[in-house]
Order: structure tokens, then sequence, then C-alpha cells
């Protein structure tokens, strides 16, 4: 999945809303969802401290008002670490975005401070 970002005008009152910079980087991730058994393969397209747009063949599954559990793969390159680390922590679907295929979210904290875990994949 390789395919360029597009950058998408945000409403004024949108961006006024964001409290930290996103960047634009692509990394895997798996989602749950609920009492949901099953996990969701997604991909960021963009992140800030507090916040994600994921690009995900599921996102239909999701409703806005979800709680989640995210574990995202991040490369060595930009961990700093020696191998490739997995963080996980917990969000919340903030919008549905059907023409984009994917779901924004909210951090329940921020992403520095999300736990290092094994990356699954």
């Amino acid at each position: 999945m390789n395919t360029p970002i597009t950058r998408k005008t945000l409403a004024p009152e949108v961006e006024e809303q964001r409290r930290h910079h996103r960047i634009e980087r692509r990394f895997p991730l798996l989602i749950w969802t609920g009492e949901a058994a099953e996990c969701f393969a997604g991909t960021t397209v963009d992140l800030s401290q507090s916040g994600a747009f994921i690009s995900t063949e599921d996102w239909h599954h999701f409703r806005v008002g979800d709680q989640a559990l995210l574990i995202c793969a991040l490369p060595a390159e930009f961990s700093g670490q020696e191998r490739r680390i997995g963080i996980r922590g917990k969000a919340v679907i903030r919008r549905i975005d059907g023409s984009r295929m994917g779901i924004a979210v909210e951090f329940s904290i921020a992403l520095k401070a999300f736990e290092r875990v094994d990356a699954p994949f």
C-alpha cells in the first residue's frame, strides 16, 4: 500500500481543534474495538501526539464514539531503537470517512506515553 498521500483541506474549525502538529507517516497497526474478539488491520496516514487518521478497508465496522485499542509498529529508524517496536494505547473513534476509507481517532493519552510492546507484525 504505497499509494501517494493526498492532503485534504480541513474546515478551519477542525484545524483549530488540533492540539498538536501532524506528520504524514505510514505505520502498520492493529485495531480492536469494544468487546470485539476480531482485530482489524490499518495504516496510519498522518498522526500527532493526540490522534491519527487511519486508512483501513474495514472502516465500515467502526462507529463514532467506539473505544479502541491500537497496537502500532514503529520502524527502528523512527523510534531510535535497534529494531522495530510496537506501541499500545487506547483511543476513541472521532470520525468515519468512507470517501478516504478510514477513521480518525483521538488518543486517550499522548502517543509518547503509549506502552511499549513487542511488534506483533
